[in-house]
């Protein structure tokens, strides 16, 4: 077992690896992007990299804690679903309902993949290409849609 310590090495190491390998990619729309943080321009809509002892996973949140807000992302969301798979090359998961760790409601879009460890450095490169390879993707539809996100957001 890992000390608490060497845990947050671990995941800031992980970490601080992907954001150099991203660092020379640019977004859709020419500009820098910040992969690990990416910045939606919409309040209350995520776009999530996560990964842990057993999985991968990107998430899309709607995390605005209004239910009829929420409820409207998500069904122009659902507008752009053939696009967003298409664009994406691939089908997602899509929860309407789903609950965070600390009991809120939100509704989510994934894609995870699994038997990938952040803490087994051999998994690494595996990792990075599916957070690499989804967030190029992601950042290629977001800039085709996100103008009508945040007109909804006004």
């Amino acid at each position: 077992m890992f000390q608490r310590e060497e845990l947050k090495a671990i995941r800031t190491e992980f970490w601080t690896v992907f954001g150099n390998i991203m660092k020379h990619q640019f977004s859709e729309t020419g500009i820098r992007v910040r992969w690990t943080n990416y910045r939606t321009g919409v309040k209350d809509f995520y776009f999530r990299l996560d990964a842990d002892g057993k999985k991968a996973a990107v998430y899309i949140d709607f995390q605005h804690p209004d239910p009829e807000i929420r409820n409207l992302f998500w069904e122009q969301m659902k507008e752009y679903k053939t696009y967003f798979h298409s664009a994406m090359e691939s089908e997602w998961n899509w929860e309407e309902t789903f609950y965070l760790p600390d009991g809120r409601e939100i509704s989510r879009i994934s894609k995870e993949i699994k038997d990938v460890s952040l803490f087994d450095k051999n998994t690494w490169p595996t990792i990075f290409e599916f957070f690499k390879t989804e967030m190029i993707r992601l950042d290629s539809f977001w800039s085709d849609v996100r103008l009508v996100f945040i007109e909804l957001s006004k």
